[in-house]
C-alpha cells in the first residue's frame, strides 16, 4: 500500500502547486465530497415495489419486482414465522416488510433474482404451531 499512497500523495502536492490551492483546501474539498454522497444516500426515494405473497400448500411463495436495485443490497432474513425482504442502499433503509405464516418454516429458502424479479420459496416445517 506504500506506492500507491506515494502516488496519492504526489498527486496531491502536484495539485497544490499547479492550482496554488493550500492543504486545508483541499482537505476540505475530500471532506465536502464525503458529506454530498452521504447526503445524496439519505435522499434516496424509498422503494414501492409490486409484491405477491401466497402461502401454498407445501410453501411459502414470495415475489418481489426490484427494478434498479443491485442484488447485494438485499437482505432476507428467514424466521421460524415468517421472511423478511430488506433493501439497504449505502447504509440507508430503503424497503422493508415482514411476511409472516401460520405454519413453522424450514431454514432454506431458494431465492432467485432475475431481470429485477425476487423469488422467494420457502417450504413449511411439518410441525404446525
Amino acid at each position: 500500500s506504500a506506492p500507491i499512497f506515494r502516488i496519492s500523495t504526489n498527486l496531491n502536492m502536484i495539485l497544490i502547486y499547479l492550482l496554488g490551492v493550500d492543504k486545508f483546501t483541499l482537505f476540505l474539498f475530500r471532506v465536502s465530497k464525503r458529506m454530498l454522497s452521504m447526503v445524496e444516500a439519505s435522499f434516496a426515494q424509498p422503494l414501492n415495489p409490486y409484491l405477491e405473497f401466497v402461502r401454498g400448500e407445501e410453501d411459502i411463495h414470495l415475489t418481489c419486482e426490484f427494478n434498479s436495485v443491485n442484488p447485494k443490497d438485499i437482505k432476507i432474513q428467514v424466521f421460524d414465522d415468517g421472511v423478511e425482504i430488506s433493501v439497504i442502499n449505502s447504509g440507508v433503509e430503503r424497503f422493508k416488510r415482514l411476511f409472516t405464516s401460520k405454519r413453522r418454516l424450514k431454514d432454506n429458502p431458494q431465492i432467485n433474482f432475475l431481470n429485477g424479479i425476487l423469488e422467494v420459496r420457502i417450504p413449511y416445517n411439518d410441525r404446525l404451531y
